[in-house]
């Protein structure tokens, strides 16, 4: 902050001069100078049209002497560029620039080509006084010069870049401040310096010993933010500044925007977002890159998903949409593929196999075609006409978002400006359209007009000669404040330095000093951090540091009212010492209503039979006909894990949403091969052989590799596995085939001779005297007439449960407390013993699919036939049924207490069983939200 202000000062000389023009680097500065100037000089109302920006100048004042030739546009640019890569995919020509190699893949080389066209006749100018022999560099940028120039002179056209424009001011009298600031200054700077009697040049006045802004470190970026959130609160509320009169500037929006934004939110402050962005980089000009996408990838499940789950886009049939995507994960519709020489669409071969879901069939087909249509215009005028056909089957333009619609609108527009191109230079054409139309559409940049007032956050350098009452600077590090200028900046380093032979620009310490004089009522704030969103960093060395970053947390957050509330919350016994707040937000205020509103709505819920409607859903689920629970081994388990799980997952039916289409389903390998085991032990029932292997051979005979071969393919077909997921199969049958034999190996090393009396047994018993009744699906049960014994075997994917037992069964302790077994063999005993008639199977164990290997849980025998095949040094001892009766009686009595409790409704958790690091792991705990973390306090 300056005592004068050399901007205000030139504007109260001149701005009653009606001829006088005033010309800023950016529009924004010269509006809020317009307004300033009102109320702080005898005028009151000044013309806007006199108040310009750079850009605006240059395009009226300083023109072509080609008065017959019309400016390039930046569209007719990319045009050329898209017709030159073009070209030299057909017959390579560029060595450097383009190596050949990636000659018909360069597409993504247009926007740095284009990007230096405008400077091309700068270098060849300094190339040609250089007088050295060219590189290949040099050759390629000669070529694409003269290719360039005989474009513009066959379309009448030339390039501003290109000229020296004569000026001429009108009989206005021009002021134009700072121009060292502006990027292109060096190339209009004797045309300016020759027209002196029309222009005056205000520059920077020389630096006259005042010490430079300081800056805050602070030890990270978020500490940062809300530093500037309670500064920006001080000079609002002790300074009684004006939200619409400060203005925080930000280098990296991309990083920083958002959270400013959101810390502003919870701070109460107005404020207005005046960064603008691509139009591809809004959800509702993000379409037609999204269609693109979905066309170029065959229609892939992330395509489709992506396009048709944005939100901002207006889409009409919903239903068929989430029908669609739906149906695309559970038939793994991830992508199209080629196969065996033919093209298979994976939705429509998904489709043919399930005829029930004709209307999210016959919405794909529509969209596949019109999108199909769309993407494969040649024109422009094609483009527009296609997408007014596709938004009239697809979009509701009647419910469309107004902010949608504008971009939408502005979309259209832009395309209209290429079809006015398209019709003016009719033998000049772009050779993909649409997709030169969305990569037109990532540089136009997007903001939208609001009316509202605030604080105004604007990215860096945009406002530095806009006056505010106080200028704030977010991230002022070394890396992210350096402005320097480089002219052709498309060379390399060493050789661009060689051909111009001075220095760089360097204005970061001008923007610094403009930021500073232009803060008329309180200091500019600078902020910088140690470690930011994207690194580390170190603050501006045009700056003075103040080092925060060994401050206590008190000081750092001093006037913060949440640090305030959570202190006093942490507080405890101490909670005296941290008053509560005096006041409280108004995000605090509108929490505590809804937290009200929303225990008062429970209580009506349970006076009005909430619980009621609960108890009629479990009784549906969880209870028989008859009125008694029905007790499983996977919900005993989930219950005793859990009661709030048990609910949400057998009652509520919650689970996690996943929008993701897999390749196969996570548990389908494991729900194949336990298929095929049971298959094949099916078949060996049915033809009453035992089970059997060549030992000397250590494989399978022909006759049950035959019925192994069989098993294989039909699980495939009965599995309810995709389209794609048995395509992929048949693919890898054999070394499937290989893997599952060797399983089927092992099975019969251990279990050789046994007969296969039941395979996937239903069991349920009724207990006499009792309200709850067990049920059951055993997956083999074996019978080794050698021993005249049962074997239960169940088959586990991978790992067995743990722990197997209650206590140790072989050094038994009494009035312990242990660890609860898993429920599924005592369950599984037990429904066998209570059959009719009765099976006492003594013998019991975990059979691992993809291991080969068996964990016997119960039985001399079973455990005398694994430990034989595994010859371990130390074999396990057997555990016989009275070793195994404790476990039975735990599982007996949770059984017991488990009905007690489904009866009573009673689905408490205890601190033992569920504590915060139980909690904190489990997928629920955002809807139990039982646990918190409060100051790293559980």
């Amino acid at each position: 902050m300056i005592s004068e202000n050399i901007i205000e000062k030139t504007l109260k000389e001149n701005v009653r001069n009606p001829d006088a023009y005033f010309v800023f680097a950016t529009q924004t500065a010269a509006d809020l100078w317009a307004d300033r100037i009102t109320e702080t000089s005898e005028v009151h109302a000044v013309a806007t049209e006199r108040f310009i920006a750079w850009d605006t100048f240059k395009g009226e004042s300083i023109r072509s002497r080609h008065q017959d030739k019309k400016a390039v546009p930046s569209a007719m640019r990319a045009i050329f560029t898209s017709q030159l890569i073009a070209e030299n995919a057909a017959a390579p020509f560029l060595k450097s620039c383009i190596a050949p190699e990636y000659a018909k893949t360069a597409s993504g080389f247009a926007d740095w080509i284009s990007s230096f066209l405008p400077g091309l006749s700068l270098w060849k100018k300094y190339f040609d006084l250089s007088k050295s022999a060219p590189d290949s560099e040099d050759k390629d940028l000669l070529v694409i010069y003269e290719k360039y120039r005989a474009f513009l002179e066959k379309h009448s056209l030339f390039d501003p870049a290109w000229e020296t424009p004569p000026f001429s001011a009108d009989g206005k009298h021009y002021f134009i401040f700072f121009p060292e600031i502006l990027s292109d200054y060096a190339e209009y700077k004797k045309i300016l310096e020759d027209a002196k009697s029309d222009i005056t040049v205000i520059h920077l006045p020389e630096k006259d010993g005042s010490p430079s802004p300081s800056v805050d470190f602070f030890p990270n970026a978020r500490t940062e933010i809300r530093n500037i959130a309670l500064r920006l609160r001080s000079l609002h509320d002790d300074s009684n500044i004006g939200w619409q009169n400060i203005a925080v500037h930000v280098p990296d929006m991309e990083s920083y925007g958002a959270y400013i934004d959101r810390e502003l939110e919870l701070f109460q402050i107005p404020h207005v977002m005046r960064s603008a962005k691509a139009l591809s980089a809004t959800g509702a000009g993000n379409f037609f890159s999204q269609a693109k996408q979905c066309v170029s990838e065959g229609f892939s499940f992330s395509s489709v998903k992506k396009l048709l789950l944005n939100t901002e886009l207006p889409w009409k049939d919903g239903e068929s949409i989430r029908q669609l995507i739906s149906f695309g994960k559970a038939n793994n519709c991830i992508c199209s593929f080629s196969y065996d020489g033919k093209n298979i669409d994976v939705w429509n071969e998904s489709f043919r196999r399930n005829s029930s879901e004709k209307r999210a069939e016959d919405f794909y087909v529509s969209l596949r075609e019109k999108l199909t249509r769309l993407t494969g215009a040649q024109t422009f005028s094609e483009i527009r006409e296609r997408y007014f056909d596709f938004r009239e089957t697809f979009f509701d333009m009647e419910n469309c978002p107004e902010k949608s619609d504008r971009i939408i609108s502005r979309c259209i527009s832009e395309l209209s400006a290429l079809i006015d191109l398209e019709q003016e230079f009719p033998d000049c054409r772009a050779p993909d359209c649409f997709s030169f139309f969305t990569k037109y559409l990532d540089g136009k940049a997007y903001l939208a007009q609001t009316e509202e007032r605030g604080v105004q956050i604007l990215p860096y350098k945009m406002g530095a000669c806009a006056p505010f009452a106080c200028h704030i600077i977010a991230d002022a590090s070394q890396s992210a404040l350096s402005v320097v200028y480089k002219e052709l900046s498309f060379l390399r380093d060493d050789k661009r330095k060689r051909i111009l032979n001075r220095e760089d620009a360097n204005v970061t310490e001008d923007f610094l000093r403009l930021y500073a004089m232009n803060s008329y009522s309180q200091p500019v704030y600078c902020t910088a951090s140690a470690k930011t969103f994207t690194g580390y960093a170190q603050a501006s060395s045009y700056l003075i540091e103040n080092n925060r970053t060994k401050e206590s947390a008190e000081e750092l957050h001093a006037g913060d009212f949440y640090f305030a509330e959570k202190k006093w919350f942490a507080g405890g016994a101490d909670s005296k010492n941290s008053p509560f707040p005096e006041k409280i937000s108004i995000s605090q205020k509108k929490s505590e209503a809804r937290w009200e509103e929303c225990q008062d709505k429970g209580n009506e819920s349970r006076k009005s039979g909430g619980t009621a409607v609960l108890s009629k859903k479990i009784q549906k689920i969880h209870f028989t006909e008859s009125g008694k629970i029905r007790i499983s081994e996977t919900n005993l388990k989930r219950f005793y894990q859990c009661p709030r799980l048990w609910l949400q997952k057998t009652v509520s039916g919650l689970e996690q949403q996943n929008n993701e289409a897999e390749l196969m389903d996570y548990f389908a390998m494991g729900n194949l091969y336990h298929k095929i085991l049971e298959l094949y032990c099916t078949e060996l029932k049915k033809k009453n052989l035992p089970v059997h292997y060549e030992a000397e051979k250590n494989a399978l005979n022909d006759n049950y590799r035959q019925i192994l071969l069989k098993s294989i393919d039909n699980a495939i077909q009965i599995e309810k596995n995709s389209f794609l997921a048995k395509e992929l199969l048949k693919t890898t049958k054999t070394a499937l085939s290989a893997e599952i034999e060797k399983t089927v190996i092992k099975f019969s090393q251990i279990f050789e001779g046994c007969i296969v009396h039941e395979v996937e047994k239903e069991c349920f018993y009724e207990i006499p005297g009792k309200n709850y009744v067990c049920t059951g699906r055993i997956d083999c049960l074996l019978y080794d007439d050698s021993a005249a014994e049962f074997i239960l075997v169940d088959f586990k994917t991978s790992s067995v449960p743990q722990p197997l037992y209650y206590g140790n069964p072989h050094e038994p302790e009494e009035n312990e407390e242990f660890e609860l077994p898993d429920f599924q063999m005592p369950m599984y005993l037990y429904l066998l013993e209570n059959q009719n008639p009765p099976v006492e199977a003594e013998n019991c164990g975990f059979f691992s699919v993809k291991a080969g290997e068996c964990t016997p849980v119960t039985g001399e025998t079973l455990f005398e036939r694994v430990n034989a095949v595994s010859k371990k040094k130390n074999p396990p001892e057997p555990v016989l049924q009275e070793q195994f009766a404790p476990t039975m009686q735990k599982f007996k009595e949770c059984m017991e207490l488990y009905a007690q409790k489904i009866a009573g409704y009673d689905f408490s958790v205890t601190h033992e069983n569920q504590d915060f690091n139980t909690c904190n792991s489990c997928d629920f705990r955002a809807v139990c939200r039982r646990v918190f973390n409060i100051s790293r306090q559980d």
